[in-house]
């Protein structure tokens, strides 16, 4: 759960845009670069004794300026992924609204949501005891396979029925495929919470190979779930539905709670990722004040106003999901899945010339594909 979530929804029209051989490569190569960046990230961790946070780490090795480098990138990502998180209940709710009940909501009303989204997620937002949201996930686990298993079914009756919907279907798209790597680096979103778990696993020794067990499960999951859905259904995908479950049938009463319950979980889901970020910012403006109604009621105005720049950002962003999960990707979760772990890494551990030329080459190749990606996405926008 803390590195799958709402992505998945998008995984196999992310296969049309770079194509669905090139998609899957690009996937792999994001899997293990990510895989190897948390083994030097866990490294740097025991070199400095264990126990410390990334930001800790951050300071370590490169002092304030470290500690400010990870904070920006945390903040950054987390925020990315609250706004498609945003995009992705508005647009589940949308389709039952439609389907159930005939009340078609156009683009041009999109901003109704932003008041009813708000009013839903000040309130959680406002919990300070994170812990109160834990037990909902084992739920988000549970709705992301049931929307899986739900998907890979009706994919299923519809090969049987229909056959192969695939006629043209690229094997690279030489338009947008840039945008199928910064979607690849995003599917990944769980590193900043690799070292927390560590902190809370039993056997701390075999952790790292448990991560990649998991990485490379979950990534066996992401390809036959996306090049399935897609060969399945590919002549049916339209760009005004990017979402897989957009072409689940609309008459289906499963299908409908389906849809609201992956909503439910991806609002409580904002209350955990969001809460990194508001962590951030508090740090920084209210550092040093003391403890007292003023310090409160300022936490909660700029919680409030993270969730209103969330909101406004995943209704600006509407019908632009594309090359916004590719900026998210590129630009806010490539520093903090492989830029910043080879620099740590560089510094604190890389002894051999071997190990500084392989900490220099991730770091030079995560620099060029953020900015070459993130370019890309802004001028395909």
């Amino acid at each position: 759960k803390g590195i799958v979530c709402s992505g998945i929804l998008y995984l196999p029209t992310s296969f049309v845009t770079g194509g669905w051989l090139f998609s899957g490569v690009a996937l792999i190569f994001s899997l293990f670069l990510t895989l190897f960046c948390i083994k030097l990230l866990l490294e740097v961790r025991t070199k400095l004794g264990g126990g410390v946070s990334f930001p800790e780490i951050g300071f370590i090795t490169y002092g304030k300026t470290g500690k400010i480098l990870v904070d920006i990138s945390l903040f950054s990502s987390q925020v990315g992924f609250t706004c498609a998180y945003i995009y992705f209940i508005a647009s589940q709710v949308t389709s039952v609204l439609d389907s159930a009940f005939d009340i078609n909501i156009p683009d041009a009303y999109k901003w109704v949501y932003a008041p009813i989204c708000f009013a839903i997620l000040f309130p959680m937002v406002m919990v300070r005891k994170i812990q109160t949201f834990s037990k909902f996930h084992l739920f988000g686990d549970i709705m992301i396979f049931l929307t899986v298993f739900t998907c890979m079914g009706y994919a299923t009756a519809s090969v049987v029925n229909n056959g192969w919907l695939d006629k043209d279907l690229p094997l690279f798209n030489s338009q947008l495929w840039p945008n199928s790597i910064g979607f690849a680096i995003y599917s990944f979103e769980g590193i900043g919470v690799i070292l927390p778990i560590q902190d809370i696993t039993a056997d701390k020794e075999n952790y790292f190979t448990i991560v990649c067990y998991t990485g490379v499960a979950i990534t066996a999951v992401y390809m036959i779930f996306a090049e399935f859905c897609l060969f399945a259904w590919y002549n049916r995908f339209t760009d005004e539905h990017p979402l897989i479950t957009d072409y689940l049938p609309s008459d289906s009463v499963y299908c409908w709670i389906v849809k609201l319950l992956f909503a439910f979980q991806l609002i409580i889901s904002y209350t955990l990722v969001i809460y990194p970020a508001n962590m951030i910012v508090e740090s920084y403006l209210y550092r040093e004040w003391p403890k007292s109604k003023k310090r409160q009621m300022c936490k909660n105005f700029t919680r409030a106003l993270l969730i209103i720049f969330t909101i406004v950002a995943a209704l600006v962003i509407y019908n632009k999901l594309e090359s916004f999960l590719a900026i998210v990707g590129s630009l806010t979760c490539t520093p903090i899945a492989f830029i910043l772990p080879a620099m740590f890494h560089y510094k604190a551990c890389a002894e051999t010339p071997k190990q500084k030329f392989v900490d220099g080459f991730i770091f030079f190749l995560s620099v060029f594909i953020m900015i070459f990606c993130t370019i890309y996405a802004v001028l395909a926008w």
